[in-house]
């Protein structure tokens, strides 16, 4: 059952939903919707109570269709050799076997924040961790799930009215600019491309 606990962390990951929310899906909670020209695959996931409704890149959609063995039955569940103790175990071991300090207590709780925090982390933008974590009040979303390290290098107070000396990327060709940008974090190749 490892392709099951792997494709459920990635959806875990990818989504931010609980884990009880993730082991009652069925194969009718999954849907394409057009948008812009392009066709999306989403999930539609009931949790706390609450309807919510996350797109999927196609790869993780491919994953989780592998784990499908009866093509007919739309009802049946996406994860029906998993519940929540067993995963439990399951990540409890991981760590183990990798030598995490059992006092870090990762859980697939821990999955949710991830992708929060990545969500913040290449987009900057507290609304979409927000909706990333399917909170109602930011302020959840902010004192709970944002990772609170601070990075000196990045503070406004140290990069503030610094000089960029950039003379080194006039020596270097498009192709090399191209492999740096590819380099780089997504934020800042999601800030070059809202600048071109």
């Amino acid at each position: 059952h490892s392709s099951e606990v792997s494709t459920l962390m990635q959806i875990g990951l990818h989504t931010s939903m609980r884990l009880d929310s993730l082991l009652e899906l069925t194969w009718n909670n999954f849907y394409h919707e057009y948008e812009e020209g392009q066709y999306i695959w989403v999930i539609r996931v009931i949790d706390k109570g609450e309807e919510h409704v996350k797109a999927i890149p196609d790869w993780l959609k491919e994953d989780i269709d592998c784990l499908r063995w009866n093509k007919d039955n739309i009802e049946e569940k996406v994860f029906k050799h998993m519940y929540g103790h067993k995963v439990g175990k399951i990540i409890k071991d991981m760590c183990n076997k990798l030598g995490i300090d059992p006092r870090r207590k990762i859980t697939f709780h821990s999955i949710k924040k991830a992708g929060v925090n990545f969500v913040l982390d290449t987009t900057g933008d507290v609304k979409l961790a927000q909706q990333q974590a399917n909170h109602k009040n930011s302020s959840t979303t902010f004192y709970s799930y944002v990772d609170k390290r601070v990075k000196l290098s990045s503070m406004p107070s140290y990069t503030m009215g610094r000089e960029v000396d950039l003379s080194a990327l006039e020596e270097i060709s498009k192709e090399e600019i191209i492999e740096l940008i590819k380099k780089t974090p997504v934020a800042s190749q999601l800030e070059l491309l809202r600048k071109l």
